[in-house]
């Protein structure tokens, strides 16, 4: 988890603790982007 400063592994806790989502999936969700179009 050393990929993580202390302020986001407090504020993402609940999604890396999900053996669904995990670090490798929260560190996925930090890094994606995504457009949004229209109103």
């Amino acid at each position: 988890m050393a990929d993580f400063t202390e302020d986001q592994i407090i504020r993402y806790s609940r999604h890396i603790v999900l053996p669904q989502v995990g670090g490798k999936g929260q560190k996925k969700i930090r890094e994606s982007k995504v457009l949004l179009i229209g109103a």
